[in-house]
């Protein structure tokens, strides 16, 4: 992170807090959920605690038992990391970019950026194609990839819900490859 408040993804709402307790995790302050669950302040509070808690709820809101923040979700601590570790792989593990703009489109709550660079960190798939060299830095030379035939490396990405449908239409346009092109070295099924 930057001198400035920037972080290297961008500007994040939560690295704004100017004094450290005012950033503690919304679902940690009491006070404020009393406020936003039921509309009025726990009767511990005094008059300054009070402005600080109307500043601090001002942009949240508390819906069908959800906490959100500016019509983003904003999910309890303890689901907040599987969610992420979720979101990276429903992504297709396209690494921490990609991951904390679509968490950022979503949800809110302080520290995503480190969350989410954790998650991928730690993401076993990510981490083994990186060190396969299928993701390369600029150091990295390219590999050959040697082709011994017509055909030898076909791919097709097909998506569908349905597994089964999914199976059967893999096969389906693989019998409708070898019926139309029969390339050598594929037995005729």
């Amino acid at each position: 992170m930057g001198d400035h408040g920037l972080s290297p993804i961008g500007l994040d709402d939560e690295e704004n807090c100017k004094v450290k307790t005012s950033c503690m995790d919304i679902w940690e302050d009491a006070d404020c959920l009393t406020l936003l669950k039921g509309g009025v302040f726990a009767n511990t509070v005094n008059f300054d605690e009070s402005k600080r808690i109307r500043r601090r709820v001002s942009n949240y809101c508390w819906k069908e038992q959800k906490l959100f923040f500016k019509n983003l979700l904003v999910p309890r601590p303890k689901e907040r990391v599987p969610l992420v570790r979720q979101m990276h792989e429903d992504l297709g593990h396209f690494g921490e970019h990609r991951t904390l703009a679509e968490i950022r489109r979503r949800y809110f709550w302080h520290n995503r950026i480190v969350d989410v660079k954790a998650v991928v960190r730690e993401c076993q798939q990510c981490q083994l194609v990186k060190s396969s060299g299928s993701v390369r830095s600029g150091d990295e030379h390219l590999k050959i990839i040697p082709v011994c035939d017509m055909f030898y490396r076909v791919a097709l990405d097909t998506a569908c819900r349905n597994p089964t449908l999914a199976k059967c239409g893999a096969e389906a346009l693989h019998l409708e490859k070898v019926r139309i092109w029969n390339p050598p070295g594929l037995p005729n099924v």
